[in-house]
């Protein structure tokens, strides 16, 4: 599941984070902006995907939840 890869790739930065804190608020999990940018190039390299720009940006995601959704669409374009 894409919300399991998700949380490994903050629980590989020190962010401990369960199916549980998935509709959390994101700015609660990640408290700083060199992690969330750290978080996002885990993600990249995780996932095999190029995030657009207006990811680096935390305020676009309330909680990862919606990170999940906007993330799912850009994998199924890697797999067409």
């Amino acid at each position: 599941m894409l919300i399991d890869k998700i949380l490994a790739c903050l629980r590989s930065l020190g962010v401990y984070a369960d199916h549980q804190d998935v509709d959390a608020p994101l700015d609660s999990l990640i408290q700083d902006s060199f992690t969330y940018v750290s978080f996002i190039v885990e993600l990249e390299r995780t996932l095999d995907i190029q995030l657009p720009d207006e990811f680096i940006q935390s305020s676009s995601f309330g909680s990862l939840s919606i990170l999940e959704k906007a993330i799912s669409p850009l994998l199924q374009k890697e797999t067409v």
